[in-house]
């Protein structure tokens, strides 16, 4: 069993826009079976905390047509990964440790 779990909500706002799972028919072309994370809706300039200790995995500085925008990927313990998206700015660097 892993010792993984979010141990933060990742903004410091509550509003989910989108649930993990919903919209199957949306999802399909693209090889899904629905939604594969949850949607929270923030302000822009809010701040964006790490769910959990992790490492920087990857930084999207710029959109890159994929659906995430501007996003940062972040590894967790037992290989979980997170993802930050839609972005305005990054603050991070691949590599970097966060809490």
């Amino acid at each position: 069993m892993s010792d993984f779990k979010f141990e933060i909500w990742p903004t410091e706002y509550r509003k989910i826009t989108q649930y993990f799972g919903v919209n199957p028919d949306t999802y399909a072309p693209f090889g899904l079976p629905g939604h594969d994370g949850i949607d929270i809706r923030a302000p822009t300039g809010s701040k964006i905390f790490a769910v959990a200790p992790g490492r920087v995995k990857r930084v999207q500085p710029v959109p890159d047509g994929r659906g995430y925008g501007v996003h940062v990927r972040i590894t967790h313990a037992d290989g979980y990964e997170t993802i930050y998206a839609h972005l305005e700015q990054t603050l991070v660097r691949e590599g970097n440790r966060v809490e």
